[in-house]
């Protein structure tokens, strides 16, 4: 159960925004629905519309609170933290003319996307915990300037939102369309912006799934896939679970002898080769494979596809190609084949470069601009 206060409207939504039509001038935000959860533990802004200077008074829990509607009638409280209430509170809502019927909200877990005037802008300042977002395949070709994008727009969110620790929880783009040349990808690099936006972040995390196994398809079939590494996250940062949540990340690497050694943090019980069971399932068998998807490039800057294997809790890289390796990459292009490098919990590695070589999108920024207010 994720945390929040239950709360259950009386009145049908119907019933509601047709007294609000017909007789009331007094109007609360249509977030505010039959059926929806309100966030546990943080104020909880509630707002509307009213005739201008009409006087609104809102009850709830306990609480009663009365303000004036502005001069464009725009009215709104902000109720104090409420713990977990399993049974529903009713909330009113009462004008100078009107008392709206009362209302119950239970549960609306669903975050908006899509266009920001239509479908999130309304819902400024609900109270939230947290967003999760899958989105970057429209950024791909510009995917350098995604390091600033997306800072900014959670900057943006958070402000609107009026919560500056607000979590934000984005899912890796998956493996996309037909490979390029090896050690060049514009996904990779998009993939790349995500995680290091999430690194500079204390309140964002990313949830991989570089190993959909959905043959290129923008849109992974199994859903579940993402759902589950997503709550493998929310438990551990917000409930306080003692699991995994994240796969193998890239920590350092040592240089000798023709080979390359990688450690990484986020080994969970240990470094494994092995393979989901089957395309709509999230757990792992284990395989004596090497490891596929390592490249490994000279001063040259020429990569090579690298032999790796699992050595206790590091990896060790060598190519007959490249006799003084100088970097490395993992699942570097569109669409990395065969991902076996997971921890034993069954979460895959993350993908990384160890160099930090121009970008092939870095002088991509030409893009078009959405106007919002």
């Amino acid at each position: 159960m994720l945390p929040y206060t239950n709360l259950i409207l009386r009145t049908l939504c119907v019933l509601f925004v047709s007294q609000v039509t017909l007789f009331a001038k007094v109007e609360i935000a249509q977030i505010f629905s039959n059926g929806m959860v309100i966030q546990r533990d943080q104020k909880v802004p509630v707002w509307g519309w009213a005739s201008p200077g009409e006087r609104v008074t809102v009850k709830f829990a306990g609480q009663e609170l009365g303000t004036k509607a502005g001069s464009e009638g725009n009215w709104r409280v902000d109720l104090k933290p409420i713990a977990m209430n399993k049974k529903g509170i009713v909330l009113q809502v009462i004008g100078k003319k009107k008392k709206i019927e009362d209302l119950e909200l239970t549960d609306s877990r669903t975050y908006p996307g899509g266009c920001f005037n239509g479908m999130l802008h309304p819902l400024f300042p609900f109270a939230v915990t947290g967003v999760v977002w899958y989105q970057g395949e429209a950024n791909m070709r510009r995917a350098y300037q995604y390091r600033k994008l997306l800072p900014m727009m959670i900057a943006e969110w958070r402000r609107r939102f009026e919560q500056a620790d607000m979590k934000f929880y984005a899912v890796q783009l998956p493996d996309l369309f037909k490979d390029t040349a090896i050690g060049r990808s514009n996904v990779a690099e998009l993939r790349e912006a995500q995680a290091m936006t999430v690194e500079m972040d204390e309140n964002a995390e990313l949830a991989v799934i570089i190993d959909s196994d959905q043959d290129g398809n923008l849109h992974p079939k199994n859903k579940q896939l993402p759902a589950e590494r997503l709550a493998l996250i929310a438990l551990a940062k917000d409930y306080q679970k003692a699991i995994e949540y994240s796969g193998p990340k890239f920590k350092k690497m040592e240089i000798g002898k023709g080979k390359v050694r990688l450690f990484f943090s986020h080994q969970g019980a240990g470094l494994v080769s092995g393979s989901r069971v089957s395309a709509g399932s999230c757990e792992i068998k284990l395989l004596s494979e090497p490891l596929n998807n390592f490249i490994v490039a000279g001063a040259d800057k020429k990569f090579y596809q690298a032999e790796a294997r699992i050595d206790g809790d590091s990896v060790i890289l060598s190519s007959d190609l490249v006799k003084q390796p100088v970097s490395v990459r993992y699942a570097w292009s569109q669409h990395p084949e065969q991902v076996n490098f997971y921890n034993k919990e069954g979460l895959p590695g993350v993908p990384f470069r160890a160099d930090d070589w121009p970008c092939t999108t870095r002088n991509i920024v030409k893009a078009m601009i959405l106007l919002v207010h």
